[in-house]
């Protein structure tokens, strides 16, 4: 379940100050570390203090995945994984009323309570909502049209529209992939964006990270930034890229391309694939789909 992570500017409360890079790491007392897990989506939410002491409107201001996590003196600090600040901050009321639905639970005088709470679950549909209203939609310049060869379908006219479509179709079939594979673990969604799409919490806590990508070709083509090259390596014993090929958008069928570990020059061509190159299987390849209605 997403969480909601406090990073204040300045504690009203002494003895509350904590070892935090935002984006980096976040420190952690023990009471916590049930709810952390690898793994976790999570919101940073900022208090009413800022730095210089000034009153401010309490607020969110980026979102993530809890990494690692290792301990810290009497504290815990987990590293922070696909980090987005928020383009603009969400306050914690919308129209007089609290974002956090447990908050408008609480009588007048308790309210203070629940945002005292350092670490605190929320559900999934107010997650979507605050990272909705802070992230702006991707405003991207349509591909280049490359040129077809024999067995590769068109680019499509449409440009961003339908490349959209086609990854949002790759991510839901991997979203059903990922829980016939693993129906014991939780699978997660990644906010859009970062180095990988989903993260798979198993029962023993480790943590698998799978980038997603969709293309309409008729091969495995797919374009990586050096960031995901450099991603795969770093978490080599914990990275998948599950490239869904022949992407059929209006029946929601396609062939999954998958591949464990990091991605080489052995895996496909570096220099190609940062402009769009085919990536070799090393799970082997399957039919998947169609997407329920």
């Amino acid at each position: 379940m997403p969480l909601v992570l406090t990073n204040n500017d300045k504690n009203a409360l002494p003895g509350y100050e904590y070892a935090d890079k935002p984006g980096e790491s976040y420190e952690y007392p023990a009471k916590y570390r049930s709810l952390m897990r690898p793994g976790e989506q999570f919101v940073y939410y900022r208090g009413k203090l800022s730095a210089d002491g000034s009153l401010q409107v309490p607020h969110y201001f980026g979102t993530g995945v809890v990494g690692s996590i290792t301990s810290s003196g009497k504290n815990f600090r987990c590293s922070i994984e696909a980090y987005q600040p928020f383009d603009k901050v969400v306050p914690f009321k919308s129209d007089g009323v609290y974002i956090e639905s447990k908050a408008n639970e609480r009588p007048s005088r308790e309210v203070g309570l629940h945002f005292q709470t350092g670490v605190r679950f929320i559900d999934q549909a107010t997650f979507d909502r605050i990272v909705s209203a802070g992230i702006k939609p991707a405003q991207k310049k349509p591909p280049p049209q490359r040129k077809t060869t024999k067995g590769l379908k068109k680019a499509s006219p449409t440009g961003e529209k339908v490349s959209t479509k086609v990854q949002d179709v790759a991510v839901q079939l991997a979203l059903i992939e990922a829980e016939k594979r693993w129906p014991a673990a939780t699978v997660f969604r990644a906010p859009a964006g970062g180095l990988f799409s989903l993260a798979i919490r198993h029962a023993d806590g480790k943590v698998r990270h799978i980038g997603v990508k969709g293309t309409l070709a008729d091969a495995p083509l797919v374009r990586l930034t050096d960031a995901e090259i450099q991603y795969s390596e770093a978490h080599a014993d914990t990275y998948s890229l599950w490239a869904f090929y022949a992407i059929d958008p209006e029946a929601g069928t396609a062939r999954l391309c998958a591949h464990d570990g990091p991605i080489t020059d052995d895996d496909v061509d570096i220099e190609a694939a940062l402009h769009g190159g085919r990536i070799r299987s090393n799970r082997g390849e399957t039919e998947v789909g169609p997407l329920p209605k």
